[in-house]
């Protein structure tokens, strides 16, 4: 939608993305200090489609702020590759062969782009911070999208059931690997 893709221009804007990134980092810290967020424990961001990018801008000053390990799950994803990639510790990036608009962020930025070697994005793929998680043939939202409940892959499961247990896999061994 329109305010989702307004949230992806404005927070990797070079002029404006700063202060918004900031904005959300300080909403995410008050959110933690209100369910009594333990200091030094790793946080994991989930973002979806556009929110996915929100969450990315804000890892370099939640970093700051926490000196903690963070992760970002990125399902549907639509991301620049610039603002975060540098601070984060892990990005499990989950889009499935028919979402189109993760496919154009990947085409729409250029930190993106294979060629560019030494963008942030490519660095941090390359240090294996960046894990690309297929989602098989499941779109960007909607029927078919990665939280549809009734449409199934090849393997019985459906578009949400999966999701949900790549998502539970993925926070589980965090926990395990911050204890």
């Amino acid at each position: 939608n329109l305010r989702n893709t307004f949230q992806v221009a404005v927070s990797t804007d070079n002029r404006y993305g700063p202060v918004f990134n900031r904005g959300t980092a300080q909403v995410i810290l008050n959110s933690l200090r209100q369910q009594n967020y333990r200091p030094g424990t790793p946080i994991t961001l989930l973002g979806y489609s556009g929110g996915a990018q929100v969450a990315l801008g804000a890892v370099t000053y939640l970093k700051y702020a926490l000196d903690v390990p963070i992760e970002v799950i990125s399902l549907a994803g639509v991301l620049s590759g610039n603002n975060g990639v540098t601070a984060i510790d892990r990005l499990y990036h989950l889009t499935g062969d028919r979402d189109v608009l993760a496919q154009i962020g990947a085409m729409m930025f250029p930190k993106r782009w294979p060629l560019l070697s030494f963008s942030d994005w490519n660095q941090a793929k390359s240090e294996g911070r960046v894990q690309l998680v297929p989602l098989g043939s499941v779109s960007h939202n909607g029927a078919n999208g990665p939280l549809d409940p009734v449409s199934q892959l090849p393997n019985g499961k459906s578009h949400l059931s999966q999701t949900l247990e790549i998502i539970m896999e993925i926070l589980t061994a965090s926990v395990l690997n911050a204890y």
